[in-house]
């Protein structure tokens, strides 16, 4: 994978962990108030952790091949 391929997931993974904070920081705002902000919220910070479980395997999966492709060398 290339160089900017795998940049590409890093800053989407980046995207992911701050929407997660985002959301963690709404849950707490909405927890008192009536309604079903606060498990909305929650609902959408796991949809969150999926897709960053999703890039994390493809990064892994892309690291390894290149690891592969080049011996192992740093």
């Amino acid at each position: 994978m290339s160089a900017i391929a795998i940049a590409a997931l890093c800053r989407q993974l980046i995207a992911e962990a701050e929407a997660i904070i985002k959301y963690t920081e709404d849950i707490e705002a909405t927890k008192a108030i009536e309604g079903g902000a606060a498990a909305l919220f929650d609902e959408l910070r796991l949809d969150e952790l999926e897709h960053i479980q999703k890039l994390t395997l493809e990064l892994t999966e892309a690291l390894s091949t290149g690891e592969e492709e080049t011996g192992g060398e740093e």
